[in-house]
């Protein structure tokens, strides 16, 4: 598991990452799931 902010900072990086290797990409935004996601079945 990561902090809040970890994940906060991890997707930053990917976000800067994405927009310096693919051309002409919009607006990008990263959402994160909890690792217990709603959708799983139980």
């Amino acid at each position: 598991e990561i902090t809040v902010r970890e994940g906060h900072e991890l997707a930053h990086k990917l976000k800067d990452h994405l927009v310096a290797h693919i051309p002409d990409l919009g607006h990008v935004m990263i959402h994160i799931e909890p690792n217990e996601c709603l959708w799983e079945s139980n």
